[in-house]
């Protein structure tokens, strides 16, 4: 049995390791700024999505992390396909998120406004929507792909 809960303790040091990582380097990304300009050039706000949906995902599998040996079989594989479905989809909005992005660079800039520099601001906006939005649903599916990773080797 302690040994067990030194296993355990292990599981969710190392969970909470990873998350700690991804929320230092959140917490470095608002220092510098580049949270703010994420969801300030995000037109979308899909950034925001990916960002809530990630916390959210975190506590569900620092929860499983904690209290996985007392939670029936089924619970378990409930909450990692939940985890799953939030990692796989993180990638996805992130590249809808693109299509947006590539969607209000396409529309302001071919819909007959002919002044440059309105183009070039349109271009600009589409493209930050394009490239923050895909940048945060990668990272963010990372992250939760290896906090799902510490918990299935240790199932």
């Amino acid at each position: 049995m302690k040994k067990e809960n030194s296993t355990l303790r292990k599981l969710f040091i190392q969970w909470f390791i990873v998350f700690a990582a991804s929320i230092a380097g959140g917490l470095i990304a608002y220092n510098r700024g580049l949270i703010e300009l994420f969801i300030k050039n995000d037109q979308s706000y899909i950034c925001i999505i990916i960002m809530s949906l990630y916390m959210i995902g975190s506590f569900v599998a620092g929860h499983l992390a904690y209290n996985i040996r007392a939670m029936k079989k089924s619970i378990v594989d409930k909450q990692l396909a939940a985890l799953d479905f939030f990692a796989d989809n993180f990638f996805v909005l992130g590249l809808l998120g693109t299509i947006i992005g590539f969607c209000i660079m396409m529309y302001n800039s071919l819909g007959g406004t002919p002044d440059p520099a309105q183009v070039i601001v349109s271009l600009r906006t589409g493209l930050a929507t394009a490239f923050y939005t895909t940048l945060v649903g990668i990272v963010s599916s990372f992250f939760l792909q290896i906090q799902k990773f510490i918990i299935t080797r240790h199932e």
